[in-house]
């Protein structure tokens, strides 16, 4: 499991800009930490950051 703050840095944006953006995809966060089934879909709706 990887935390919000460690997946927006491999977005390269800022923790708020990812939650407005997994908002947009219809993307619910319950936890702080992202589980990987969770991660998946994240990269499915946003494309797997370089």
């Amino acid at each position: 499991m990887i935390s919000l703050s460690e997946l927006a840095n491999r977005y390269n944006v800022h923790v708020n800009t990812l939650k407005k953006y997994l908002t947009a995809a219809g993307i619910r966060l319950e936890q702080k930490l992202i589980t990987p089934k969770k991660l998946q879909e994240i990269y499915e709706a946003l494309g797997k950051p370089d």
